[in-house]
């Protein structure tokens, strides 16, 4: 993220206009769709320092949280590493997404740092001070994919049962829910199956056209088919 500095009142190091660069780490949260609750946001902060702070949506495109850090602040000689206690307060706006499989995902980013006033807790006196500033950025991450999966079949002919064992594909996001429909319907109930890895016994001898549906974290689906000989 690219920041610049509108307010710096008292700030050592800082001043208005001031152009930075900081690594956000934005993590979704109770997503549904389009539609996440909530983000985690991993910041890095001046001298290495990291925090973390959790968003909650406040609208379309819209989140927002509050925290506090700890400034250091030298009075009479002495470091104190926790000399300034600094309550701040992050509003992030998405301005640009692209869509897959009809979700959308964040690509652009807006965002206001703002801190009212700092509290000083040494015993010098730090007198009012406050900061604050705008950021703008784009996703480094790429555009998720759909799954990648496949199955395997292996049948008994003498029961007619088979074993399905599904293979997802390497990386990705983590699989969610499975749909299985073995083409089967004079089985009953037993002709679909959200197990990772079903047995299912055919109410005959023959070709049955196997399908496998699956979604994964980000909500993406893909849908195989295989037939299968009982």
């Amino acid at each position: 993220m690219q920041a610049r500095v509108t307010e710096a009142v008292n700030v050592r190091g800082e001043h208005r206009g001031q152009r930075l660069r900081r690594d956000w780490t934005i993590t979704p949260g109770e997503c549904e769709g389009s539609v996440c609750a909530r983000l985690l946001v991993r910041r890095q902060r001046s001298a290495g320092i990291q925090e973390a702070l959790t968003l909650k949506r406040t609208g379309v495109g819209a989140y927002a949280g509050s925290s506090t850090f700890y400034a250091p602040l030298r009075c009479r000689g002495r470091t104190y590493k926790h000399g300034a206690r600094v309550p701040y307060r992050i509003t992030l706006t998405i301005v640009g997404a692209e869509a897959v499989q009809a979700i959308m995902f964040a690509r652009r980013i807006t965002a206001t740092y703002t801190n009212l006033r700092r509290i000083d807790t040494t015993p010098c006196s730090l007198g009012p001070s406050h900061d604050a500033a705008t950021y703008t950025g784009a996703a480094r991450s790429p555009l998720p994919a759909p799954p990648a999966v496949s199955f395997t079949a292996a049948v008994d002919e003498a029961t007619a049962t088979a074993t399905f064992t599904a293979t997802p594909g390497v990386g990705g996001a983590p699989i969610v829910s499975r749909r299985w429909n073995f083409g089967d319907p004079a089985s009953g109930a037993p002709d679909s199956s959200t197990e990772a890895n079903p047995t299912h016994i055919f109410s005959a001898a023959g070709l049955y056209t196997v399908t496998l549906t699956v979604t994964d974290a980000t909500g993406l689906t893909t849908t195989v088919t295989q037939q299968v000989q009982a």
